[in-house]
């Protein structure tokens, strides 16, 4: 069940961040203040808001050439998402390992960024992806002494 649950989250991980590497390809090359601004009317979100226009004061500054690492970075994280909830998804060892050495990978960054400044959500985030990565370790473990024991 847990398995399934994290292969339909890293699922429609990968499918958001291909739609936001798409995002970036389609504002390259184009005003992006006016892009953004249709982007925001169309589905209804007002500029002014202090959050969106936090959001679009950043959004703002980035060049082309940052958009376009930032496009090709979701991208190949997006491939990675969709590689894990698909392995997940089918129960395939392999995917448990990648799973665990993608989360692991970002373990230290999460624990500095608490470090450095502690927040509720930075926080929980980093529980919830350590209890991921003892939970596949932990499950990855019991399977083996399984297939040990069944063998003597």
């Amino acid at each position: 069940m847990i398995l399934k649950l994290l292969a339909v989250y890293y699922l429609l991980q990968g499918l958001a961040l291909a739609a936001l590497g798409f995002g970036g390809v389609i504002l390259m090359d184009q005003d992006h203040v006016l892009v953004m601004k249709q982007w925001l009317h169309l589905i209804h979100l007002d500029p002014q808001n202090r959050h969106i226009h936090g959001f679009l004061t950043k959004a703002f500054s980035i060049d082309d050439h940052q958009l376009e690492a930032l496009s090709l970075g979701s991208f190949v994280y997006a491939a990675v998402a969709l590689v894990q909830g698909g392995g997940l998804l089918y129960g395939r060892r392999w995917a448990s390992y990648l799973t665990v050495g993608v989360i692991a990978s970002f373990l230290p960054l999460e624990l500095y960024a608490v470090m450095d400044h502690v927040t509720r959500l930075r926080v929980t985030a980093l529980g919830v992806n350590g209890l991921i990565v003892w939970y596949l370790i932990a499950r990855e473990s019991h399977s083996r002494l399984e297939i040990n024991a069944r063998s003597f």
